[in-house]
């Protein structure tokens, strides 16, 4: 059995540094980004002034995908674990007492996983976890989507540790 050893979040600096410099590479990106985050404003019912609904902020799928993509790419680590039982992994056993350490970018740059069509696992890419589902309208016409969704399996991104 593995316990976490300490732990602490010092990825939001370097994260919001690195999602805004990725953003003013592209200004494609920016102006969609822009564009997507002003959807998140409504008047407010006294004043009239804007007002962020950060709740709906939370919600924007290629705002998300750029920040999932930012700790993917950008926040390498290697998660620790003091072992507190003897454990077997590949053939090999760790006695109780003993440190493992795995770091992230192994898993994060996994082609196998994360590489889509065009757009290598060693790329930003800011869609990689955006998906486009087909609903109807009320009309009966039909629309695709924006949604966030993870590319990979929840096992092999570790931008937090685990």
């Amino acid at each position: 059995m593995l316990t976490p050893h300490g732990s602490s979040n010092t990825n939001t600096v370097p994260t919001a540094i690195w999602a805004v410099m990725e953003a003013m590479r592209d200004p494609e990106l920016f102006a969609a980004l822009r564009a997507e985050v002003l959807t998140t404003y409504s008047p407010d019912s006294v004043t009239g002034a804007p007002v962020l609904d950060v709740q709906k902020m939370l919600t924007l799928p290629l705002l998300q995908s750029v920040f999932t993509e930012t700790l993917r790419v950008h926040m390498c680590m290697n998660i620790s674990r003091d072992i507190i039982m003897p454990i077997k992994i590949e053939g090999f056993t760790l006695p109780a007492g003993s440190w493992l350490q795995a770091p992230t970018e192994i898993s994060h740059m996994d082609e196998a996983i994360w590489a889509r069509e065009g757009h290598p696992a060693s790329e930003f890419w800011a869609a990689r976890h955006v998906r486009y589902v087909e609903t109807k309208k009320a009309d009966g016409s039909i629309e695709h989507v924006p949604q966030f969704a993870m590319a990979g399996r929840p096992n092999d991104w570790f931008p937090f540790g685990r």
